[in-house]
């Protein structure tokens, strides 16, 4: 069985190797780098992804800020050319008072010649800013609609795929992010530039077709279909690798024999080994899972077909096939398959990574029985989440490896309650499309609310054209707590369609608090009643029975169903019929009295009237 191997590899060993892109890097050099990137990081960054890409692919390196240029044009990549950014390093700095993010795109894809199908376009661009051509709103606007509307066509017409990396909180993540998934490439938020050659790795392995080798416990496995390999390995500042080859030898870079290219930066070595040993390497130095080896061989390991989706939605249905092949051809030797496992891990964002078992019996997504087409169905969860891939093929006397991430989407619009910010103006529904990843222009939304009873009550949505947003007033329903459902449709910006996505929130809605004018009526209000009761406590033995007790009846009742102004009302009712009512009885008094005191005025001067003589004895 391994001469049937080794007879294999004989066999393939003329044949020729995969695609290799062709790629552009457009770095920002805008001042606010100065704070993002303090100790300039994007240069190692870049040589360190200048140094792993596959030896006939063809790198150019731009800068951007004030100005749009290349610092050095398209040209082979390679270990050599990493050594050579080095003297270039100062030219990728943090002094221009602009970020001319148009001026990048237009200088890198106007550099592509006319599509090749061998050589796929990747441009990645990194910047940490907003798009800003010369300080003034509406000119960075229009640069902005332009970017959107003519140079990510351009780019699409072009088969360019966009990656796009965030340094910063601040930069335009909708605008990277739209132009990464309408391209089907990807976008990346670093929060710090210390994880910026990782960055520059994922993205890599994001677009590469190279085939790589597993590293277990800092050895790993180089067989004789091997031409090359490239080591990436990650060391702390000041830390000096070395390398055993199979036997025995260990070298270092001032060590290296003449088929070794040895670079050397400052957290990380890149070595590249021509016409390697076969059998086991050694790296000695520190562990690190980011380490890699890269190989240029006949023999690869093909993941669905190279056509493996950058993005997906929550709910897709995903066959992971694998195959051995070379250029479109499937290995299908009976005897060779039979020394091959293929196995792999499958992780959900950081969770524990699941083993994964592939299947060439025709069942549980494998399409055709002992075809060389291993098969194993993907769990695509129902949020968003990054799915990180790896497959291994292993066999007695080769390995092969295969990474990737992929990105699952749920959610294509959010929901936020915004409270009335005084009393004119009321409570709102805002209603967001996530641009990056939606087209607003084919967003359908309808809206509902259901208050704690069940009762459902629809919500009409307008759209604002300037801010770009739907929203609803809440004004005309009462207070207490509402479930909002919210159900849209519509077409992703990597052209696949999306149907009753649902999204829900719950708010509460309170009623409106009283104007200062209202509240100060309030507080006189109260002072009056206040003060009629205190009145209506103090004893007056002139005071009708029945009033008081009617008054006393009035007060006492419950009034539960009142809202605050109406109780205010009744209190100046009651307090209008204890004035009255006081004010009649001691009317009522005063008009008795007087009433007394004139009919016994009168009888008196009648009774002189009817006498007179009496009288004037009586005075005599």
């Amino acid at each position: 069985m391994r001469r049937t191997l080794i007879l294999f590899f004989i066999l393939f060993s003329c044949l020729g190797v995969a695609a290799t892109p062709d790629v552009r890097v457009m770095i920002d050099v805008s001042g606010s780098m100065k704070k993002n990137d303090p100790h300039t990081l994007r240069r190692p960054a870049v040589r360190l992804l200048a140094g792993i890409l596959p030896r006939d692919s063809e790198i150019g390196i731009g800068i951007f800020g004030e100005q749009a240029q290349w610092i050095r044009k398209p040209t082979q990549a390679g270990t050599k050319l990493a050594e050579q950014l080095k003297k270039l390093e100062s030219s990728i700095h943090s002094r221009d008072k602009t970020t001319d993010i148009e001026a990048a795109l237009s200088l890198a894809l106007k550099s592509f010649t006319k599509p090749d199908a061998e050589h796929p376009r990747i441009l990645i661009l990194l910047t940490d800013g907003m798009v800003d051509t010369s300080g003034d709103d509406a000119a960075d606007a229009l640069s902005r609609t332009r970017i959107l509307e003519n140079w990510l066509e351009e780019a699409r017409q072009a088969n360019v795929r966009i990656f796009t990396i965030a340094l910063s909180g601040e930069a335009d993540g909708e605008l990277l992010e739209r132009l990464a998934t309408s391209t089907n490439a990807w976008f990346e938020q670093v929060d710090s530039a210390d994880a910026l050659q990782q960055a520059f790795m994922r993205i890599f392995e994001q677009f590469s077709t190279q085939p790589s080798i597993p590293i277990r416990e800092n050895t790993f496995k180089v067989d004789n279909s091997v031409e090359e390999f490239t080591l990436l390995a990650f060391k702390e500042n000041g830390y000096s690798l070395a390398l055993q080859s199979p036997d025995g030898k260990k070298f270092e870079m001032e060590t290296a024999p003449d088929n070794v290219v040895w670079f050397g930066d400052q957290n990380f070595d890149l070595i590249t080994v021509r016409t390697p040993q076969p059998g086991e390497w050694k790296i000695i130095g520190p562990l690190d899972p980011n380490n890699r080896v890269f190989v240029v061989s006949d023999l690869t390991l093909s993941v669905n077909d190279g056509q493996l989706p950058t993005n997906l939605m929550a709910g897709d249905k995903l066959t992971l096939t694998a195959a051995l092949k070379e250029k479109d051809r499937i290995i299908k030797l009976e005897n060779f398959l039979k020394l091959v496992r293929l196995e792999g891990t499958l992780q959900i964002n950081q969770s524990t990574p699941t083993d994964i078992i592939f299947g060439d019996d025709g069942r549980d997504g494998d399409a055709v029985a002992a075809d060389g087409v291993f098969s194993y169905p993907v769990p695509v969860p129902n949020d968003d989440a990054d799915i990180h891939i790896i497959v291994t093929a292993l066999s007695p006397t080769f390995e092969r490896e295969f990474r990737r991430t992929l990105r699952v989407y749920a959610h294509f619009f959010k929901l936020e309650f915004v409270p009335p910010e005084n009393e004119k103006s009321s409570p709102m529904l805002v209603v967001s499309p996530r641009e990056g990843v939606t087209q607003i222009d084919s967003l359908a939304l309808q809206a509902k609310l259901t208050n704690s009873e069940g009762n459902e009550q629809p919500v009409t949505l307008t759209f604002d054209e300037k801010k770009k947003y739907w929203f609803g007033d809440l004004k005309d329903f009462p207070p207490g707590e509402y479930e909002v459902e919210v159900v849209g449709s519509g077409k992703t910006h990597f052209n696949r369609t999306f149907q009753d996505i649902r999204e829900h929130l719950t708010v509460t809605l309170i009623a409106p608090e009283p104007t200062k004018a209202q509240g100060n009526e309030e507080a006189v209000s109260k002072a009056t009643v206040a003060e009629a009761q205190d009145n209506a406590d103090q004893p007056d033995e002139n005071k009708p029975v029945e009033a008081t007790d009617e008054a006393t009846e009035a007060k006492d009742k419950p009034s539960t169903e009142k809202t605050q102004e109406e109780s205010s009302i009744w209190w100046w009712v009651i307090a209008g019929i204890l004035f009255n009512v006081l004010l009649g009885g001691a009317g009522w008094w005063l008009w008795q009295r007087w009433q007394k005191k004139r009919t016994a005025e009168l009888a008196e001067m009648k009774d002189k009237v009817s006498n007179p003589d009496t009288n004037e004895t009586q005075e005599n």
